[in-house]
């Protein structure tokens, strides 16, 4: 049994300088699939249902994302990121979502990652909002984003 649950990307109990802030309109939807699967049977999942697998383009997104986990208990999720050589790439490509500062956010864990020749290719991010390099077989929940343009519909 999959459960899906949209991640609203705008709290409406955000607490802000000046006190709570309502909530904006948000142009992107994420969705937190609660079945396990390894990365690649998550990509392929996310690119069959909706767009990809998340690309997590700032600390504020990663920080909202990580705030959904602990109110509702999880513990980990694929997103995005995989190593790639030496490099690590976002699954979905295209500047028409994101701009080179944000394809290039990273939110690494403490000695994460070790190096891409250890057959942790992949990344998983944690309750914390930090992110673990881990192994592509592993099987875990999934973020996926679509990217049907939802603040105008």
């Amino acid at each position: 049994h999959i459960s899906i649950y949209p991640i609203s990307l705008c709290f409406s109990r955000w607490l802000h300088a000046g006190g709570w802030m309502p909530c904006r309109p948000v142009s992107q939807r994420f969705f937190l699939v609660t079945v396990s699967r390894s990365w690649s049977a998550a990509q392929s999942y996310c690119r069959s249902h909706y767009s990809d697998l998340v690309t997590v383009s700032s600390l504020d997104q990663a920080t909202q994302i990580q705030q959904y986990f602990y109110e509702y208990g999880y513990n980990t999720a694929w997103i995005g990121l995989y190593g790639h050589g030496s490099s690590w790439l976002w699954s979905l490509v295209g500047e028409s979502y994101y701009n080179k500062t944000e394809a290039s956010f990273r939110n690494w864990n403490v000695n994460e990652p070790q190096n891409t020749n250890d057959g942790q290719d992949c990344t998983m991010m944690l309750a914390d909002g930090l992110w673990n390099a881990s192994s592509c077989d592993t099987s875990t929940y999934f973020i996926c984003y679509d990217g049907k343009n939802w603040a105008s519909s």
